[in-house]
């Protein structure tokens, strides 16, 4: 639950100056460094900094980073995550069966404590009766919740949050999920009678049902910019990097 995914991660051929871009580019302190899904090394901002005021931006990052990373399962605790970067470690690869699944930083599990802390202290808020009294779109929650269960985690987003919390009507259902939005629609689709719309370069698709009402479903992502007025470059992101790039006025 504390883990960060998709991880971002670099090959240990590429260079000093485009590590320094994807670090710069997801906010990152450092970045892990993979062959074959297998993490081989991790390599830090301030290292990458100082290999390029050397003049080495061009060299491979395998020549700079330390191949010696602090590793655990989905199944540690978040005391020995703790202990771990108490340690010194700035970031732990999750690994599942010799492969990266994801990775934990020193904002996840601080971030994790403020929810365990802030849990403790309020009661948990239920928006079941707002839920309910949607009832136009009660088959498309029963839909999404039943396949969700194969997915790593799907969401209701945007607009139909804002407006339950506001006591407003819904026309459109916005769902993001990490993993394959456009499997996820047509499996929708399938349960509500209804036909898909997709658009496989962005990862998203619209399914269209009943009388005209529809549902967007796009994979959680993050957007960036090679130049101004350039169509966006989309990568699979978490639900946290999601929600980074949307827009809650």
């Amino acid at each position: 639950d504390v883990m960060s995914k998709p991880p971002r991660t670099i090959g240990p051929d590429e260079t000093v100056s485009r590590a320094m871009i994807a670090c710069q580019r997801f906010g990152q302190s450092g970045i892990l460094v993979t062959a074959a899904d297998e993490v081989v090394g991790a390599v830090s901002r301030e290292d990458l900094d100082k290999a390029i005021s050397h003049g080495l931006s061009h060299a491979p990052v395998k020549g700079i980073m330390s191949s010696r990373v602090a590793t655990c399962d989905e199944e540690t605790p978040l005391l020995e995550l703790q202990r771990l970067l108490a340690a010194g470690n700035d970031r732990i690869a999750v690994v599942r069966n010799g492969k990266l699944a994801g990775v934990v930083t020193r904002g996840d599990v601080l971030e994790a404590l403020g929810e365990r802390a802030a849990a403790i202290r309020r009661p948990a808020v239920s928006l079941a009766d707002e839920l309910a009294g949607l009832g136009r779109l009660a088959p498309v929650f029963e839909a999404v919740a039943a396949l969700s269960e194969t997915y790593d985690g799907v969401y209701l987003v945007g607009g139909t949050v804002r407006d339950i919390l506001l006591g407003e009507p819904s026309f459109d259902v916005d769902i993001a999920v990490e993993g394959d939005a456009i499997a996820l629609a047509q499996a929708l689709a399938d349960a509500l009678d209804g036909r898909v719309r997709a658009h496989e370069k962005f990862g998203t698709a619209v399914v269209v049902y009943g009388d005209g009402e529809r549902v967007d479903v796009v994979t959680a992502r993050t957007e960036f910019y090679d130049a101004p007025a350039a169509l966006p470059a989309v990568e699979h992101a978490s639900i946290r990097e999601d929600l980074f790039r949307r827009d809650f006025t």
